[in-house]
């Protein structure tokens, strides 16, 4: 995880706040604390721990204890909190550029104004959904500085577990496994945002996997079903989609009633 965050935090580099006061050594500690926190952005600040994780860097207690005080007193980036005399730190614009699929459970006890719930997969595995509480935070850090605007954040895990779920729906009506990658996430979002219910999605779902079109199993990607093509809305087709029924071999009303009234009819001479 802390890797991937390392990767993700680039943007960051260009907050100019940062590169003017930090030395480039700073930048990497506080990169570090980035790549070290909690799902929600919290991290205990213990200078002599955070020193040992800049490894191969040599950082001292004292200099990481500057870049905390740095950013913690100077720059506002970091807010912090006590619990049980322990120090303890909140990113204040981790939420805002860490996407987060999988929250975990916090390690270390979170501030009044980190809010958060425990759910559970279909599995039994537990996540967290956390809400930014912008009223309860200290008053000093309720103002923005030139680079970081307090907003209220929120990361609604239950949409989320929405679209895995009607991906595993669609994988049990159609036979055809997929992995929740990111488009296909987005493609859901989309779809949700725009009001469509996941019922909606579920009879769309439906209707395409009763389909009996003969090549139907070479177009079985998510996004044939609730996609768009030729600027056709595909998740409107299917979800008025309406199967094939048998159709019985009728004759046409003018036969049946001639049949009707052969034998009322007079012989002709010539066949007699």
């Amino acid at each position: 995880m802390a890797k991937k965050r390392f990767l993700d935090i680039d943007k960051l580099l260009f907050d100019t706040e940062i590169v003017n006061e930090l030395s480039t050594k700073g930048i990497i500690i506080y990169m570090m604390l980035w790549g070290n926190a909690d799902d929600w952005g919290g991290i205990e600040l213990n200078p002599k721990s955070l020193s040992l994780r800049m490894g191969a860097l040599k950082t001292t207690t004292q200099e990481v204890e500057k870049v905390i005080s740095c950013l913690v007193n100077g720059l506002k980036k970091i807010i912090p909190y006590e619990v049980n005399g322990k120090r303890y730190g909140w990113i204040k614009n981790f939420l805002k550029h860490q996407k987060l699929n999988n929250p975990a459970l916090p390690t270390i006890p979170t501030p009044e104004w980190i809010h958060f719930t425990v759910e559970t997969y279909g599995s039994g595995k537990k996540y967290a959904n956390y809400v930014v509480i912008t009223e309860k935070l200290p008053v000093e850090y309720q103002y923005s500085t030139s680079t970081v605007p307090v907003i209220e954040i929120r990361y609604d895990k239950r949409r989320y577990d929405t679209t895995q779920e009607l991906l595993e729906y669609y994988s049990l009506k159609t036979g055809f496994r997929m992995a929740l990658t990111k488009s296909r996430r987005e493609m859901m979002y989309r779809r949700l945002e725009e009001g469509y219910t996941p019922e909606q999605v579920k009879t769309a779902i439906d209707n395409f996997s009763q389909d009996d079109w003969e090549d139907r199993h070479k177009y079985l990607d998510l996004h044939y079903c609730i996609g768009t093509k030729d600027k056709v809305n595909l998740l409107d087709k299917w979800i008025n989609f309406q199967p094939k029924t048998t159709k019985t071999t009728q004759k046409p009303r003018i036969l049946t009633e001639l049949l009707k009234h052969e034998n009322d009819r007079p012989i002709p001479p010539s066949a007699k």
